[in-house]
């Protein structure tokens, strides 16, 4: 009995190693539970895993870009009080500096410019963007269709930041790169200038200089997907908003309160967000998912019903 014992473990020993290895490969699950790929909602592979635990390597959004992007953002119910907030910022000015701020200033560089809502309810300087429907994907970046500017231009004609708000688009990811990270810099860099006849203090949260009058300074963004406040600590009252993304596809909105994003990639699905410094996130932080066409409109509403 021995004998044929050991005669039997022979024989199924190697029969079970083969069913272990065809058990292991082939997508068979893991240790911590998942298969090795990952699928988007339309069952495609997107993304392998490693058996070492390595992070998964990004999937380019798949479409035309050749698409467009268009909207409207609109304040519904009672509207804030611009006029007492006007009102109120002059009176600051003028203790501050009148001859400067005041005097030499157009008539919008004495306006506060949170709340700029136009008489058919159109909120400017309202954020718009794309983002892929998960991680596991970004967005292809043609350089052939160039839509951004090697620099980005804010400036201090008086005691404002003109433009309030600012998209940037300082670096993309490039599944061709040697990096770890795969992130590539476009080279973008924020070029604030003062006009005025008086000097300007512009603090970025990354830098903060000094900009003499008459004077201008190359500031480099590094952070992205998040709001960058601009301010000048010499004029309190002095702020903007910086937002820069790992794509082009981003705009803000005009003074009608509306917005245009070009070369969007028409047959894919993606994530429209909205963000307005008042009352940050419009809607759901994650954004309207829309399937994209050759134009495509996305409106968004904020304030009271």
């Amino acid at each position: 009995m021995r004998r044929m014992h050991v005669w039997a473990m022979a024989i199924l020993t190697p029969i079970l190693g083969l069913a272990l290895a065809l058990n292991v490969g082939c997508g068979s699950k893991s240790s911590d539970g998942t298969t090795g790929e990952t699928k988007s909602k339309d069952g495609k592979e997107t993304a392998k895993s490693t058996s070492s635990g390595s992070k998964a390597e990004k999937t380019g959004v798949d479409g035309n870009y050749s698409g467009t992007l268009t909207g409207k953002v609109t304040y519904t119910g009672a509207p804030p009080n611009e006029d007492k907030a006007n009102s109120e910022l002059l009176i600051q000015m003028e203790k501050t500096d009148k001859a400067h701020c005041v005097d030499q200033a157009t008539p919008a560089e004495r306006m506060q410019q949170q709340w700029v809502i136009s008489k058919d309810g159109g909120v400017a300087n309202v954020f718009v963007w794309i983002q892929p429907v998960d991680n596991n994907h970004y967005f292809k970046v043609d350089k052939s269709k160039k839509t951004w500017e090697d620099k980005v231009v804010l400036d201090q004609p008086h005691c404002a930041f003109v433009p309030h708000a600012l998209v940037m688009f300082t670096q993309y990811y490039d599944p061709e790169s040697k990096k770890k990270d795969k992130k590539e810099k476009t080279g973008q860099v924020l070029l604030v200038k003062n006009s005025a006849d008086i000097n300007h203090n512009t603090n970025t949260g990354e830098e903060n200089q000094i900009i003499p009058s008459k004077g201008e300074k190359e500031f480099k963004v590094t952070e992205v997907n998040k709001d960058l406040p601009i301010k000048c600590n010499i004029h309190g009252w002095m702020t903007g908003h910086i937002w820069s993304f790992e794509h082009p596809y981003a705009a803000v909105t005009k003074e009608d309160g509306t917005y245009e994003i070009k070369n969007v990639p028409v047959g894919a699905t993606v994530r429209v967000i909205a963000w307005h410094e008042a009352d940050g996130f419009i809607g759901d932080k994650k954004g309207k998912e829309v399937k994209l066409e050759e134009k495509t409109a996305e409106n968004f509403s904020l304030g009271g019903k």
